[in-house]
């Protein structure tokens, strides 16, 4: 009886710090540019689809959730014409320190594959601020 409730009790705790490490981290994404920009994120490998659209004019802050050790979640950065300025290759794998943020002159180039080659294979921005 005792090695059962061990198990359960065992059971329920790792459970609960899956759930807690999946939990996503929202970034703090600032522009610190001089033109209205578009911060969107990619729903796609190539970014070509995109979700949940903030327009920042300068100085202004949107936000993108980023999973924590969900590999990469890129974002990109359009200019006001809807050209790409360049993507946020989004990838932690801890918890960032309160006040975490990046800006939007931190932005790689696209290329094909929404700025993830940028990476390097690590997390970015590397190192977090």
């Amino acid at each position: 009886m005792k090695s059962a409730l061990f198990l359960a009790l065992t059971s329920l705790i790792f459970a609960a710090g899956c759930a807690t490490s999946s939990e996503p981290y929202q970034v703090k994404v600032t522009n610190d540019g001089r033109q209205t920009v578009t911060l969107a994120v990619c729903d796609s490998l190539d970014c070509a689809k995109r979700v949940d659209p903030w327009v920042l004019k300068p100085g202004q802050n949107g936000a993108v959730n980023v999973e924590i050790n969900g590999g990469y979640g890129p974002a990109i950065i359009l200019g006001p014409d809807g050209s790409t300025i360049g993507c946020l290759p989004f990838r932690l794998s801890s918890r960032p320190p309160d006040g975490y943020a990046v800006t939007v002159s931190q932005a790689v180039p696209c290329g094909n594959g929404a700025g993830v080659s940028a990476a390097k294979g690590k997390d970015w921005p590397y190192p977090p601020h």
